[in-house]
């Protein structure tokens, strides 16, 4: 008779998995590890499969981590002349190791929480729970939910906008690390077998998977702070070797959207970008790097058109901003709410004005188009350098440059620099100040609009060039927040000539300099003669 294949029950199995996770967070390694033994020696009756052996090596590499934690040091005690019976029964004492239980976790504990640095905004607020619900509450250990609050809280604190949560494959240690000011500084480190716990508590936190140690996950968090506005953080879990776990937890702000007036445009460049908004139809392109803050611009020109007069709809991933009367939809990949649905969907929703989020693919591409040609505005979001390659990524993507030349009404392209702090930045005193000078006007190249501003050289030392010092108001930096770097070019007769020649980035380039517009450059300078900006974050951040 034939031999029936073993099968699993995969519901009693994740069971199993679930209840050696929790031994194993509340420092019951012993416990846990009997276990994930039973799991693997279960898992080895199967047939061999690529699967199969991917699960043993997860829960080996988990076992292998514990055995340190289950292993007992063993203590010897001098030998007392008068007590021999004592000798034997202390002999070979053995003394749980730190999280063996939870009074051990405590006393542990004690000592990471003693290095890490608290802000002010913790007084009254040690265990809160930040208005987590209770199911959420019920998988967090009070001390590692403290660990995490004061983590959060501190990095809030310093303005950073992400938080680097990195155990190390040799050390046995994990770095935490903030992004302030677009640099990374170390916070704290704490050892990997505590790092498990804060990490599978913020799985819990942002309601994942907490069984799952070798996927990429992303979710969110929100928290209630007493007296302040909630703090809303984007959680994105990565795998890395040897079966850790990297997360990264970025800071997304909530709140109003910013004004026009406020985005550190040129006079000039204002009124071509409100003047562009104000047709009825055509595709506007906003587009920069990773991180420069295109959401933030399009949220701008959506709070400017927003009216109860017009409908609008907006397709974002994920919606971080909100309005007042502007129907907004969140992508979801799980529920099969793609960008391009909800762009087909749109379609036949009667809008005046779509904002796109983000365009990365040829059937967004043509959509978008598509939409612009039927009598709409439609705002979106593209990954490009300059003009230049704005253009050339949606022909390539669109691939009908006839119907890109018909659409496109203008291009933003925007870069972020630190802004230099009002309150401590000083001129540069040094010889060298007349020669930058000259230098940069001599690159600045034609001028319509007569912007650059007249510096005198009979100064000895213009003030025109300033440098970061740092004081109690910037955190010692010299920097306190960011400006837009801008180009700005509106498609006219010309250009749509050209464009539905579909031309290469370099013909593109030669428009773009022939057009009468500011370069990235020409704004970075622009910005550091006024004092905003000095001169190695312009030069970073506007010359190639």
């Amino acid at each position: 008779m034939k031999k029936d294949t073993p099968v699993i029950d995969q519901t009693l199995f994740d069971l199993k998995l679930n209840e050696a996770s929790f031994y194993s967070t509340q420092g019951l390694y012993e416990e846990a590890d009997k276990i994930y033994l039973a799991l693997i020696q279960e898992l080895q009756t199967l047939p061999e499969s690529k699967n199969t052996n991917v699960q043993i090596e997860q829960l080996e590499a988990i076992r292998k981590e514990y055995q340190s934690e289950i292993k007992r040091p063993h203590r010897v005690v001098k030998s007392s002349p008068s007590s021999d019976k004592t000798q034997k029964k202390y002999q070979n004492f053995s003394e749980p190791v730190a999280f063996r239980n939870e009074s051990a976790m405590v006393k542990d504990l004690s000592v990471i929480m003693d290095e890490i640095p608290v802000a002010g905004i913790l007084d009254g607020q040690s265990l809160n729970g930040f208005g987590l619900d209770g199911e959420c509450l019920q998988h967090i250990d009070n001390h590692v939910l403290l660990f995490i609050q004061k983590m959060i809280l501190e990095a809030h604190s310093q303005k950073a906008t992400d938080i680097h949560i990195e155990p190390s494959i040799a050390s046995g240690k994990t770095t935490i690390r903030f992004r302030v000011q677009g640099s990374c500084y170390q916070y704290v480190k704490i050892p990997d077998i505590f790092c498990r716990t804060v990490v599978s508590s913020l799985k819990a936190m942002a309601r994942l998977d907490m069984t799952s140690v070798c996927c990429i996950l992303e979710g969110k968090i929100r928290l209630k702070v007493v007296n302040a506005q909630p703090v809303i953080l984007r959680v994105i879990i990565i795998p890395t070797s040897d079966f850790k776990e990297d997360v990264v937890l970025r800071f997304v702000q909530d709140g109003e959207a910013i004004k026009v007036s406020d985005m550190g445009l040129l006079d000039h460049n204002r009124e071509l970008l409100l003047d562009m908004i104000q047709k009825t139809y055509g595709l506007i392109l906003v587009a920069g790097r990773a991180g420069s803050g295109k959401s933030k611009t399009l949220h701008a020109l959506l709070n400017e058109l927003n009216s109860p007069k017009k409908k609008i709809w907006s397709v974002e991933n994920p919606v971080e901003i909100f309005h007042k009367g502007i129907r907004q939809c969140e992508v979801s990949s799980d529920n099969g709410l793609e960008t391009e649905r909800f762009l087909r969907s749109f379609l036949r929703a009667d809008p005046d004005i779509i904002m796109v989020g983000g365009v990365r693919n040829s059937e967004t591409s043509n959509l978008i188009v598509e939409a612009s040609l039927s009598g709409y505005l439609v705002l979106a979001a593209l990954q490009a350098n300059s003009v230049a390659t704005a253009i050339r990524r949606l022909l390539e993507m669109s691939g009908n440059p006839a119907n890109v030349a018909h659409s496109l009404r203008g291009v933003l392209v925007q870069r972020l620099v630190k802004k230099l702090c009002e309150h401590c930045k000083r001129p540069v005193k040094s010889s060298s100040a007349i020669e930058i000078v000259k230098k940069l006007r001599a690159e600045f190249g034609e001028d319509p609009l007569d912007l650059m501003p007249s510096i005198s050289e009979s100064k000895d030392f213009p003030d025109v060039i300033y440098e970061p010092a740092g004081c109690s108001e910037c955190g010692q930096t010299g920097y306190q927040g960011w400006i837009g770097i801008h180009e700005i070019m509106v498609v006219d007769d010309l250009v749509k000539q050209k464009v539905r020649e579909n031309p290469s980035v370099d013909i593109l380039e030669q428009l773009t300099t022939n057009s009468n517009m500011y370069s990235i450059k020409q704004d970075g300078i622009l910005k550091l003669f006024s004092g905003l900006v000095d001169l190695s974050e312009m030069q970073r951040v506007c010359i190639q």
